[in-house]
């Protein structure tokens, strides 16, 4: 299923592809994961593009954060960056931490226990602020847009009041929920995109192509099931 999207992405000619976290899974050993993260990892480098890397709960449940980024592809060494790509923006979050500020390794959380700890809340508005008149996308695994659920951000509020507060985040992007969806808070769209992972075959696949538009308005164009 990967490989036929990044076909897609390859035929498309995109500026760059971001996987939106759970890249690997875990299996009976650390090993094994590695093993499992090195076969993924062959077929997304197939992409003649830039590859970027969102950490989902998943990719921590055997690994350490360094280990899945040393492991993966990824160029960057911190869990929690941004980068500008023409007149746009685009920031990618980490909520893989518990309550108390600690990051999640090696199985050592409860998934449903995920926050955007101050310091990660602080960079952000930093950030934000320095990327001026940018429009820009953020990118994150757990969903910021409902943390009442058991698949959201419990600092999620706090982070949202940092995004309005800039005023120039045009959209979120964010995993996790397999079944995807959608959510508009304050004039910020959060788009849940559907998991690749649910269920076999081709018939089954889940991927999208997005375009963002300088002004920040933005097109899903989705592939597989919707």
């Amino acid at each position: 299923k990967l490989r036929v999207a990044v076909e897609t992405f390859n035929r498309r000619k995109v500026a760059f592809v971001a996987e939106l976290g759970d890249f690997v899974d875990a299996g009976p050993e650390k090993a094994d994961d590695v093993r499992f993260l090195h076969a993924i990892r062959e077929v997304f480098s197939e992409l003649g593009g830039e590859r970027h890397y969102v950490l989902g709960n998943h990719c921590l449940t055997r690994l350490t954060k360094t280990e899945f980024l040393a492991n993966c592809g990824a160029r960057i060494k911190r869990s929690h960056y941004s980068f500008d790509r023409g007149p746009l923006h685009f920031v990618v979050l980490d909520a893989n931490f518990k309550q108390d500020g600690s990051p999640y390794a090696e199985g050592n959380f409860r998934w449903t226990d995920t926050w955007i700890h101050e310091p990660q809340q602080r960079w952000l508005a930093e950030d934000l602020q320095k990327a001026n008149d940018k429009q820009t996308v953020v990118l994150v695994h757990q969903n910021l847009d409902k943390e009442k659920d058991a698949h959201g951000v419990k600092s999620g509020p706090a982070v949202r009041r940092v995004l309005v507060e800039a005023g120039n985040v045009a959209a979120v992007f964010q995993g996790h929920m397999h079944g995807g969806g959608y959510r508009q808070i304050a004039d910020v769209p959060y788009h849940t995109l559907p998991a690749m992972v649910e269920g076999p075959g081709p018939q089954n696949n889940a991927y999208a192509v997005v375009t963002v538009h300088k002004s920040g308005k933005t097109k899903i164009e989705p592939f597989g099931r919707r």
